[in-house]
């Protein structure tokens, strides 16, 4: 006789832990059915469908199956009792539901019911294992005790940084690994973890092996980026960047870059200006000096080479008639020399001067003053070998006209008109000497103050600015210096015309600039 057993049936879903088999819950739900379920073949019925697809292609995910027969339970391979017994617990009052569902799998699932928690794991990391213990012998299958894996992520291989090597402007730290193989790229899944904890306890011959494998296939963006190229900058912050060998693989664009070599450059605040070069030509040394050890890179003095340049050969003044102001030790051998004594203002002088002065005297601030001059009269073609070079600075002139590549200015000391008492002697610049001076100038204005010009350097000489800079000179250490005249007060007639001295006319009174070179 065939029966049919129901049409109306009711959903049932028993969940039970698959780590520890503990129920966790069971709902149901009422549904129809117009299928005949005959009773000899329902606990042969096959209630589950194929397992779905997974929702990860590694690293862990889940996969899902459903349920044709909403009554079907299943812990193991249930038959038609079991699941009688449960629909009429589910079908209960809910104050005797749990009591009839308990008592069932304690009957039923004895070894459901006399295992103890897991205990704790071994190992916090690279895996451990747990166990449990079984209460009643005679109730659980197998062993009284069972174990399982736990924790199994890796361990991180690194150890803490180090001390840094500099309290401020930038220093270095360093840590070690303890296992050169140990690679770590983010957050990895679980599944991920365990293939790369197989590769480090691997033998060495096969690490490499799996886990490049696993990066390939997981990390696919990893195994087609180029390493990293040099630095643009070895200190104070450059780049450096990569590139990708398949623009399919990589993420984004097919080039990288990122920051490289931030700390600072070493600093040389705390160095001393170079000192004077040994030698003035044909290569000499000069140092410097570290204020502070902690700040200056390496040893804490310094040197480097200076004026490499080959020393020239019987170096001579330049072709032409001229004349120089005269300092205080003498003028260039065979030159003549003369001078011009001023009368400058009576009432209230006030003659002024730098300091230091070399300008030859005798002059103070409240008498009149001589200006003594260095003329070189005769001009030697076969020995004068060279013109005067391009600069900023003027001399005096001498013989009607400037030397090649000269400009001419001249100045007009309007001296003092009551008891004029000027005077002269000796060889003078082209110019006018009654009761006021005018004297002729010749200014070299065609290069830079800068550009060292070759001079003899047997003895200590001046140059006139024509600027507010000392002209450069090799060999020879430069001294801005200065002398003012107090001219006539009344109705002055003081006047620089063309290109002449720095500074000129000044209030009622010259001032000029000239710079004093004496061999380093």
């Amino acid at each position: 006789m065939v029966q049919v057993c129901r049409q109306q049936s009711t959903m049932l879903t028993v969940v039970v832990s698959k780590v520890n088999f503990k129920l966790l819950f069971i709902t149901t739900e009422e549904v129809s059915s117009t299928e005949d379920l005959h009773c000899e073949n329902a606990d042969k019925c096959a209630y589950w469908s194929d397992w779905g697809p997974c929702s990860q292609s590694c690293d862990g995910g889940t996969r899902t199956r459903t349920c044709s027969d909403s009554d079907a339970y299943v812990v193991g391979e249930l038959g038609l009792e079991a699941r009688r017994t449960l629909t009429t617990a589910l079908r209960s009052p809910l104050n005797k539901r749990h009591q009839i569902i308990q008592t069932y799998i304690t009957f039923c699932f004895p070894y459901l019911a006399y295992w103890s928690d897991w205990g704790p794991c071994s190992q916090s990391c690279d895996g451990g294992t747990r166990t449990r213990t079984c209460s009643d012998s005679d109730a659980c299958s197998g062993s009284s005790s069972d174990s399982e894996d736990c924790n199994t992520q890796i361990c991180p291989y690194w150890s803490d940084w180090g001390p840094c090597s500099q309290s401020c402007d930038g220093g270095t730290r360093t840590r070690t690994c303890s296992d050169s193989d140990a690679y770590v790229v983010g957050e990895l899944g679980l599944e991920a973890r365990r293939t790369l904890t197989t590769a480090l306890r691997s033998p060495l011959n096969k690490r490499h092996q799996i886990i490049q494998t696993y990066i390939t296939f997981c990390f696919p963006y990893l195994a087609y980026w180029s390493d990293w190229g040099p630095c643009s900058q070895s200190c104070d912050g450059g780049t450096r960047s990569r590139t990708c060998s398949d623009s399919d693989a990589c993420s984004g664009s097919s080039s990288d870059s990122e920051d490289c070599n931030t700390q600072i450059c070493p600093y040389w605040s705390a160095w001393s200006d170079w000192g004077p070069c040994s030698q003035s030509c044909d290569g000499g040394t000069r140092t410097r000096t570290c204020s502070d050890s902690n700040a200056c890179s390496g040893s804490s003095s310094d040197s480097e080479d200076c004026n490499t340049q080959i020393c020239p050969q019987a170096i001579t003044w330049p072709m032409g008639t001229y004349g120089l102001l005269k300092p205080t030790t003498r003028c260039p051998n065979q030159w003549a020399t003369g001078h011009r004594y001023h009368d400058t203002e009576d009432d209230n002088p006030f003659n002024a001067w730098s300091s230091p002065c070399h300008m030859s005297g005798p002059y103070d601030t409240t008498t009149n003053v001589y200006q003594n001059f260095c003329m070189k009269t005769v001009d030697i073609a076969d020995t004068d070998d060279q013109s005067w070079p391009t600069g900023q600075y003027c001399i005096f002139r001498k013989g009607g006209s400037c030397p090649s590549g000269m400009t001419e200015g001249s100045v007009y000391w309007d001296n003092e008109d009551d008891d004029n008492a000027n005077s002269y002697s000796g060889e003078l610049p082209d110019g006018v000497y009654n009761i006021d001076t005018r004297i002729e100038f010749c200014c070299q204005t065609s290069g830079y103050t800068s550009n060292p010009i070759y001079l003899p350097m047997d003895t200590s000489f001046f140059l006139f600015k024509f600027n507010n800079e000392c002209q450069q000179v090799h060999g020879m250490r430069a001294t801005s210096e200065y002398f003012y005249w107090d001219t006539e007060d009344d109705d002055n007639d003081d006047e620089a015309t063309g290109n002449h001295p720095y500074e000129g006319v000044v209030y009622s009174g010259i001032r000029l600039e000239f710079c004093y070179y004496e061999r380093i």
